[in-house]
């Protein structure tokens, strides 16, 4: 196994949904991801490629970077896709519950780097939630990727997806008092 594959290549047991998945759940998907490999893996594709030769600069000059953030995640994640009635441009949310090895050493390097990324941070029940409008950064809006995206570390995971299912599954750790697989 190489490139890509080596990414998905560790497997970790089954368990049992969350007590944060809500009712309004329409599709709940599990990855085993090395995300400590991956500065590893672009190198790699950047060395596949003549192509890319000149891509390998910027790669050297955020590794740290992206190191900072990818070396406190686990190698799991759970990917929880939402949908609200009655149907509407917004009503698709999905949110990503990675699992973190170093929850303080996750948030710090979101602290440092957020800011640079337009995202700005709030308290959420007690939660430090980053968020960013998407329409600011240009991009054309896509069903389940409207408004603003959001970050925030708890329950032992990084949370990341649409702004309402962050929130949601901060909301279902505090009354359901369950943490993320």
């Amino acid at each position: 196994q190489g490139g890509l594959l080596r990414l998905f290549s560790h497997n970790t047991p089954r368990e049992s949904l969350p007590g944060w998945v809500g009712p309004d759940t329409s599709a709940v998907s599990r990855l085993n991801i090395d995300f400590r490999r991956i500065p590893d893996w672009i190198r790699s594709v950047i060395a596949s490629n003549p192509m890319l030769a000149g891509m390998g600069q910027m790669v050297d000059q955020s590794e740290e970077l992206m190191r900072s953030i990818l070396n406190p995640l686990g190698r799991r994640m759970l990917q929880v896709q939402t949908v609200t009635r009655p149907l509407t441009s917004t009503s698709i949310a999905s949110v990503a519950a990675i699992e973190c090895t170093n929850p303080t050493g996750l948030s710090d390097a979101l602290a440092a780097t957020a800011p640079q990324a337009d995202m700005e941070p709030r308290d959420f029940q007690g939660h430090q939630v980053w968020s960013t409008e998407l329409s600011g950064m240009g991009m054309m809006p896509l069903p389940g990727l409207e408004g603003a995206i959001s970050m925030s570390v708890a329950g032992g995971h990084l949370l990341a997806g649409d702004e309402s299912a962050v929130e949601s599954a901060l909301r279902g750790l505090a009354t359901r008092s369950s943490s993320p697989p």
